[in-house]
């Protein structure tokens, strides 16, 4: 079964990638999703984790995590690879100028530019595979990154990481900081299981009750709504 992944920007632009069995397909919608056109010219092989976007001097780029590296797309351009590394890219976020993107193997990557150049940026986090990042409503330099031993956190913009104590809990396929409300993060492991942080990712409890047993591999947060909830199997 394929997976569905929606991804809204400003000025009523979406993009929808379908990852899993359907490899590269990607549409654009400019209606709120009533019409969509194909939007994966120059990146119709890749498989698709993420999708962010940024202003630029000449419009708006999006940022995709792919398992081709990070591709860039601007505005009446093409997709680009920005970042070529030959390994999954699970995640990327943005704020303004700068982008992050959470590797199959190398950890944490960072762009100051607006995804043009990226470094390395993984100091602390062991191992560094980094299969989901967000990042903090309080500060832009306050960063979440789940990985294959845990959660970890940044408070300085990804340049030193520290692991979160979690409880039970080894692998973390996802996690999401509330966009509103700073002291609130969102974590999703494996067998249907979501706990909740209230004070800054410092201890969790759990709290996903009536969901299937399966991995919990996106969380998307909906501000003053709640929090859905994507396992491995597309549900």
């Amino acid at each position: 079964r394929s997976t569905l992944l929606v991804t809204l920007f400003p000025y009523t632009t979406l993009f929808r990638s379908h990852s899993g069995s359907e490899i590269g397909s990607m549409k654009l919608s400019t209606d709120i999703g009533r019409t969509w056109v194909r939007g994966d010219h120059g990146i119709q092989t890749a498989f698709i984790g993420g999708l962010s976007s940024t202003l630029t001097p000449n419009g708006r780029r999006v940022i995709a995590a792919t398992d081709l590296g990070v591709m860039t797309l601007d505005v009446g351009g093409a997709w680009r690879t920005a970042l070529p590394l030959r390994e999954g890219v699970f995640e990327v976020v943005t704020d303004g100028a700068l982008a992050y993107a959470g590797m199959e193997t190398t950890g944490v990557w960072k762009s100051s530019d607006r995804g043009d150049h990226w470094q390395p940026s993984s100091n602390g986090l062991v191992p560094t595979r980094v299969t989901s990042l967000s990042r903090g409503a309080d500060t832009p330099a306050t960063l979440y990154a789940a990985t294959a031993s845990g959660a970890y956190r940044s408070v300085d913009g990804g340049a030193h990481w520290q692991p979160i104590r979690l409880s039970l809990v080894s692998y973390v396929h996802a996690i999401a900081a509330d966009p509103v409300r700073p002291p609130i993060v969102w974590l999703g492991t494996g067998s249907g299981q979501v706990q909740r942080s209230i004070d800054g990712g410092q201890t969790f409890q759990f709290a996903g009750s009536n969901l299937p047993n399966d991995d919990i591999v996106k969380l998307a947060h909906v501000p003053w709504v709640g929090v859905y909830a994507l396992t491995a199997k597309g549900e």
